[in-house]
């Protein structure tokens, strides 16, 4: 489904998730849902950058995202950044609360944006090496096919028996 694991890494997109148990005293579900986290406008438009998710360890599509992920989350919440190939990940939860700020969270969204365009540009630069070095061996066999093919008349001599009249003989006819 949607909200799986591996599909939402099939996007391509980064990934926002946040994971919030069911404890009824979730102070840092509080944090992180307030004015100067995820309820900020301005992160709101930055995170639109991202697949984003939200979680609850209790929900039945929960065991198909990592364990340590939703450990994280264990009677509080987490909130987990990724690139969309899972190299660079950064997780806010409890044990670094007295740090979490709005200016932390765009910095760890700035990171993850930043290094999916990098390894968006390198795709495309790679792709495009490809594309070249594909054009240049198609002409490459463009070039020895043309050159392989003969044209009667330019390439080689004509055999002068090939190229006779046959209605006119070869040989001179005594009258």
């Amino acid at each position: 489904t949607a909200r799986d694991f591996k599909h939402v890494c099939s996007y391509g997109l980064a990934i926002c998730v946040y994971i919030k148990d069911d404890a009824k005293n979730n102070p840092m579900a509080t944090l992180l849902e307030g004015k100067d986290a995820l309820g900020n406008e301005e992160l709101r438009l930055k995170l639109r950058g991202f697949t984003r998710i939200k979680l609850k360890p209790s929900d039945k599509l929960a065991p198909s995202w990592p364990p340590d992920w939703l450990s994280r989350a264990a009677n509080k919440a987490a909130l987990v950044m990724a690139s969309s190939d899972l190299q660079k990940i950064v997780i806010l939860d409890s044990t670094c609360e007295k740090f979490i700020t709005l200016k932390e969270i765009n910095a760890a969204a700035d990171s993850i944006l930043k290094y999916q365009a990098g390894k968006k540009a390198e795709a495309e630069e790679k792709r495009k090496r490809e594309d070249d070095a594909r054009a240049a061996k198609f002409a490459e066999e463009a070039k020895k096919t043309a050159a392989e093919k003969s044209v009667p008349g330019l390439d080689k001599k004509t055999d002068k028996k090939k190229n006779a009249d046959p209605k006119k003989p070869t040989e001179p006819v005594d009258e």
